[in-house]
């Protein structure tokens, strides 16, 4: 058995004393460097979460926003509630962004805003794709809930797996060498964090 970190350890976290904007909810973001296409993601979540708000009669917690994801995943969404509550974080790969904007605008901040808005509704009790998710994909946001995205992605991109625990949202990716162990059954791996084994989500997120 082979336990493995948090996803995000070992990332370097910056804090800008100029410039920022200090939300209620401790998110601080530097909009005067960012690029514009990092502003329209920012802005495409703002909107989704102003109609689930709308269509649900609730407040949802704003994220902090990161564009540091790498691979072939397009978004990941990580909702920690309960006994390991954090604030949401909503992570974008910058390279998709840039090489599939329209596609990568009408489609990727809605999903990861569904996994935002859906995990602080039910918790751990749904499924990360399940119908809960689908439908505020289709009946909230009016996007075709599609897990998997049809965007380029670069030939030289290593290939990652999706795997999840029993931490609220936290995705860990594994490589296809780990991932072959798994789906052959002689490996499993945990999280340090939870002690749940993982499990699969996807490929191609």
């Amino acid at each position: 058995m082979e336990f493995l970190g948090n996803a995000e350890r070992g990332m370097k976290k910056e804090y800008l004393s100029n410039n920022t904007v200090d939300f209620s909810d401790g998110v601080v973001i530097d909009r005067l460097r960012e690029p514009p296409l990092y502003a329209a993601v920012r802005k495409q979540v703002e909107a989704c979460l102003s109609i689930a708000e709308s269509r649900f009669g609730r407040r949802f917690p704003r994220p902090e926003i990161r564009f540091d994801l790498r691979g072939r995943s397009a978004g990941q969404a990580r909702v920690a509630l309960g006994r390991h509550a954090q604030p949401p974080v909503l992570r974008f790969n910058a390279i998709l962004l840039k090489e599939n904007v329209d596609d990568f605008l009408r489609e990727v901040p809605a999903h990861e805003t569904a996994h935002l808005v859906i995990g602080v509704m039910y918790g751990r009790s749904v499924k990360p794709h399940g119908r809960e998710w689908q439908a505020v994909m289709k009946e909230v946001f009016n996007i075709e809930p599609r897990v998997t995205h049809r965007m380029a992605v670069n030939s030289g991109t290593r290939r990652r797996f999706e795997y999840r625990c029993g931490c609220n949202g936290e995705s860990h990716f594994l490589s296809t060498v780990r991932h072959n162990r798994i789906m052959a059954k002689t490996t499993q791996y945990r999280c340090r964090r939870c002690g749940d084994t993982l499990f699969f989500v996807c490929d191609n997120v």
